[in-house]
């Protein structure tokens, strides 16, 4: 018979293997809990919807030759890892008929909403350059029916210079032929965009900001955290998801310390901060592979070469916290474990923020993660430490 070996007395190795496949399970279960963002988007070939998904959703989000086709003019991408899935359209360009496409639009909405909401189809953009100048009959047609199939369409000139503050004219114009149309999108009015600078002209990426916030508006609450994992340009939301988790995972450090227990026994609290770093990663919208990110995350978090995360203070950062005494003998109280955990996860966040920030290339870069993330929870304690005393 297999004696199950007790986590404070695995050796460093064989812990880092074991926090290494719960962050991964646990990654793969917050994805799951996270779910999916749909977003249907049209327009004609050329008017700037691949630019325009890659600055709101991140570099290389928009859909390639791997798609899925669920019907003959619409196809759906959705990358491994990812909370976003997109569904295309062919532009109107190739001779399809608007008929034959609104009736393809029909039975896909019908049949995902047959699925779990994760499987819907939740906004529409409608995407249009601005120097097309005009909207076809088709195009009318087209979102007239998305919105009968109760779709939120949100209609985007793409493109549209800004300098100095000050929108093209003639995209204004063509903005306020399109809303005296009386069309039922959501909300009432055209959306001006630019999502790529133009730096020899001057003009500045806009109105992203504008849209997104216009598509949490309209997309079913339910898929809000999908959606805050998905988008790449409002750091603050996934902020604010972020210390939610925090905070959760601080509570049930807690209570884990209500009754104190040894330094040597700290590994206890590892359950709980590994489900806080997974989740944390899943609201950051990483996309990375579960085992990557395993190794990841068990990697910088040891990187105090203590025997696991809740351990993973160096012996000066419990030094810091009064009553704690010396490392030798010393016991985690509830308010400790709750200090750490928070430092812990705030440390994260702030990995996450650099590997976001860094296009991804910064995962490969372990050693300065590690000492990074060191520094972060040593700051982050000493703060909690001198705010409350």
């Amino acid at each position: 018979m297999t004696q199950q070996v007790p986590q404070s007395r695995l050796s460093e190795d064989q812990l880092l293997s074991k926090i290494i496949g719960m962050v991964g399970k646990k990654y793969d279960e917050a994805l799951e809990e996270l779910g999916h963002f749909n977003l249907a988007i049209f327009g004609k070939t050329g008017a700037g919807k691949s630019t325009l998904l890659n600055a709101v959703f991140g570099e290389n989000v928009a859909p390639s030759g791997l798609g899925r086709p669920v019907t003959a003019g619409l196809t759906f991408y959705r990358k491994s890892e990812s909370s976003l899935g997109i569904y295309d359209s062919r532009g109107f360009e190739t001779g399809e008929s608007a008929e034959s496409l609104m009736a393809e639009l029909t039975d896909i909405v019908h049949q995902t909403r047959q699925k779990p909401l994760a499987e819907h189809i939740h906004v529409a953009w409608y995407v249009v350059r601005w120097t097309d100048r005009r909207m076809e009959d088709g195009q009318l047609e087209l979102i007239k029916h998305l919105v009968s199939l109760r779709l939120p369409v949100i209609f985007v000139l793409t493109q549209v210079p800004r300098k100095n503050g000050q929108l093209h004219p003639e995209a204004v114009e063509f903005a306020q032929h399109i809303e005296s149309l009386g069309l039922p999108i959501t909300p009432p009015r055209v959306h001006f965009t630019n999502a790529k600078a133009d730096a020899f002209e001057g003009y500045p990426v806009h109105g992203l900001h504008e849209l997104l916030e216009s598509t949490f508006q309209v997309a079913p609450e339910a898929v809000h955290a999908a959606l805050t994992a998905a988008q790449q340009i409002d750091l603050e939301r996934k902020r604010a998801a972020a210390r939610a988790i925090v905070s959760t995972a601080v509570a049930a450090a807690g209570v884990i310390g209500a009754s104190p227990i040894p330094f040597s026994d700290a590994v206890l609290l590892v359950p709980a901060q590994v489900g806080m770093i997974a989740k944390i990663a899943a609201t950051y919208g990483l996309n990375i592979p579960s085992a990557r990110l395993g190794t990841l995350a068990a990697s910088v978090v040891m990187a105090g070469g203590a025997a696991g995360i809740g351990r993973f203070a160096v012996s000066g950062l419990l030094k810091l916290i009064p009553g704690v005494g010396t490392i030798t003998g010393a016991a985690i109280s509830g308010t400790t474990a709750a200090l750490l955990t928070g430092a812990i996860g705030r440390g994260w966040m702030r990995i996450c923020e650099q590997i976001l920030a860094s296009g991804g290339t910064e995962i490969q870069d372990f050693d300065k993660l590690k000492e990074m993330f060191k520094v972060e929870v040593e700051r982050d304690a000493q703060e909690q430490v001198t705010a409350n005393h």
